[in-house]
């Protein structure tokens, strides 16, 4: 079923991480299976609704998995956290915390 299909699909994405709670390195292999769990199901036919974020959203969210911030990490040989507390009156605050090196030349 598909239930079960991207109950599989999920637990191999979260198997492919490094750190669990926090920002991963992009990899293609991870691109590819958070492609699968979207594509099997597992996720919603419309996030962005507000029936949606009610039944979903409320609670502290960290990022494990965002290739476009680790483009920035490896840019600036940097880390970074980042963490979004959403409520359920629809609200919600970002935290982002990290280290960025910028490297001047002569």
């Amino acid at each position: 079923t598909q239930a079960v299909q991207s109950s599989t699909e999920k637990a191999n994405f979260l198997e492919s991480l490094e750190l669990p709670f926090d920002l991963n390195p992009r990899s293609e292999g991870r691109t590819k299976l958070l492609n699968a769990l979207m594509d099997g199901g597992g996720s919603f036919a419309n996030p962005g609704s507000k029936e949606t974020f009610e039944l979903t959203a409320p609670g502290v969210w960290r990022v494990v998995y965002a290739p476009h911030m680790t483009i920035m990490t490896g840019l600036f040989q940097g880390e970074l956290s980042v963490q979004y507390d959403l409520r359920d009156d629809g609200t919600m605050t970002s935290e982002f915390s990290g280290k960025m090196y910028l490297m001047l030349g002569d």
